[in-house]
């Protein structure tokens, strides 16, 4: 869910920068989405684990599923029941493959 709300950039060049990033830095996915609303998006597609930095919608989604919080500052107040704080996207990597492997 990118969005645009502190930049003067249109959805499409956010999303254009976005793809273009994950390009140059080799990072592989199989379908990329972009949405207003996750939480809906979720459900929908039945996903089973997320990466999030928004406070308020990690304490949504945790409700429902595994959330693997990226540390900010602005959501070190966040933690609970199936959320797991992360600090870099090599442990996301290590917990998503680690998980994959049981």
């Amino acid at each position: 869910a990118r969005n645009n709300h502190n930049t003067r950039l249109s959805q499409k060049e956010v999303e254009s920068l976005t793809q273009d990033w994950l390009h140059k830095n080799y990072f592989q996915y199989n379908s990329l989405f972009f949405t207003k609303d996750k939480q809906q998006y979720i459900q929908e597609k039945e996903i089973d684990i997320m990466i999030e930095d928004n406070p308020d919608l990690i304490q949504r989604l945790c409700k429902d599923i595994p959330v693997l919080c990226y540390h900010t500052s602005y959501n070190t107040y966040v933690n609970g029941k199936n959320i797991f704080r992360v600090n870099s996207w090599y442990e996301i990597f290590k917990i998503i493959n680690n998980s994959i492997k049981r």
